[in-house]
């Protein structure tokens, strides 16, 4: 099965806006999110991608170091 993500934003400001198994809807809400600053992009990604990508996290301390 096939999933579309609706994405904006570069580098620090890249986010995930949605992700639906439609991909009309995609398109309709990439072109509902695009303004004059930035432009909405609909990405493609099948079933096996969204499982098998690798998880990361970042913990902080109390003191500021990051693990």
């Amino acid at each position: 099965m096939k999933y579309y993500a609706v994405t904006k934003g570069s580098y620090s400001d890249y986010h995930i806006i949605t992700i639906t198994a439609d991909h009309e809807k995609a398109v309709k809400l990439a072109e509902k999110f695009t303004d004059k600053w930035d432009t909405a992009e609909v990405e493609e990604y099948e079933e096996s991608d969204i499982l098998f990508r690798d998880l990361w996290y970042v913990c902080f301390s109390p003191q500021g170091d990051v693990t």
